[in-house]
Parts: structure tokens; C-alpha cells; sequence
């Protein structure tokens, strides 16, 4: 059986902690989601944080974060909202 995995921007942040996350979904072990809102948050704090990368990197990066089959990104979270624990204003 495999699990529906909802990343949110605090593991999509990681470098290498993202990459290997990233590529369990592609090898079929979990099936990974994320929302626009997700992306925008873990984009948006990579930005504030490291002005070192460039901003064509960084967004050349966002454009391929999604780009396998068993990735994608959910229309919404709703589904999953319901069974997070974390405080209300983490939920995106």
C-alpha cells in the first residue's frame, strides 16, 4: 500500500532533505502533494533567506519542483486538512 504524502514548505525547504523526498515519490514508495500555496511559502522564505541564489535559479527550481508523474500538486489541500495536527495557521 502506498501513503498520499502532503510536503509542506518546512521539508520542501531542505536542499537535500527536498531531493530526497522528492525522489521516494518518484520511485513510487509514497505519493506526494503539495498546493500553490505550499510552493509560494518554501519559494518565498528561500528567497528571504539566501539572496546568494539568483532569482532565475530559484525560479527555474519552483517550474521543475512538481515535474514527475508521481509528483504533483494538489488543487487543494482540503482533503488533507483534516487530519493535520499542526496550529491552525500553518494550514494551507
Amino acid at each position: 500500500m502506498t501513503f498520499t504524502v502532503l510536503y509542506d514548505a518546512n521539508v520542501l525547504y531542505p536542499n537535500v532533505l527536498r531531493d530526497v523526498l522528492i525522489h521516494l515519490a518518484q520511485t513510487g514508495l509514497v505519493h506526494a502533494r503539495w498546493t500553490e500555496k505550499i510552493l509560494d511559502e518554501t519559494f518565498r522564505n528561500l528567497a528571504a533567506d539566501r539572496p546568494d541564489i539568483p532569482t532565475d535559479t530559484l525560479s527555474r527550481l519552483r517550474a521543475s519542483t512538481p515535474g514527475s508523474a508521481r509528483v504533483r500538486v494538489a488543487a487543494s489541500a482540503a482533503g488533507y486538512v483534516d487530519t493535520l495536527r499542526e496550529r491552525i495557521e500553518s494550514r494551507h
